[in-house]
């Protein structure tokens, strides 16, 4: 009984160090990591992570984690994520305005005519996260959501 306890246990222990839990925090490993909109690698890529990114799993285990940036949705493989950083970093960028306003609309999804996920000054700085439909998935102080390739620098 004592050994069948003991071999559970290590099982359990090798088990939850090989597979994040859901909700947790993760870095993106390597290159760029494709999302797709299903768990499966023929099915269709929404976009790219960058190396390093930090994200949070949605839900995680065996080989494909769900993640979701703003209102996107999708599935990366769980072989290229990471329970701690690398030492790769997405360098942080700055916010830029090219209409003149004091301000850009950060999107809840990658297109100019999704609802604003917030309101970010010029001049912020933002992690990037990778891309989308081209724009650019950041981290911001307002959360996690879209810019156009031109509103970041």
């Amino acid at each position: 009984m004592k050994k069948a306890f003991s071999a559970a246990l290590v099982f359990a222990l090798i088990l939850s160090a090989a597979v994040m839990a859901a909700g947790e925090t993760a870095w993106v490993t390597g290159g760029s990591l494709r999302v797709r909109r299903e768990p499966s690698a023929d099915a269709q890529a929404l976009g790219s992570l960058s190396a390093g990114a930090c994200i949070q799993t949605e839900t995680a285990g065996g080989e494909w984690s769900r993640v979701q940036l703003g209102e996107i949705e999708g599935y990366v493989m769980s072989a290229y994520l990471s329970a701690s950083p690398l030492g790769e970093t997405p360098a942080a960028r700055r916010v830029t305005s090219p209409y003149g306003t004091p301000t850009v609309v950060l999107r809840s999804r990658p297109s100019n005519s999704y609802g604003a996920a917030g309101v970010l000054p010029a001049g912020t700085e933002v992690t990037v996260l990778g891309e989308f439909d081209g724009f650019i998935a950041v981290d911001s102080p307002a959360g996690t959501g879209f810019l156009a390739k031109n509103e970041v620098k």
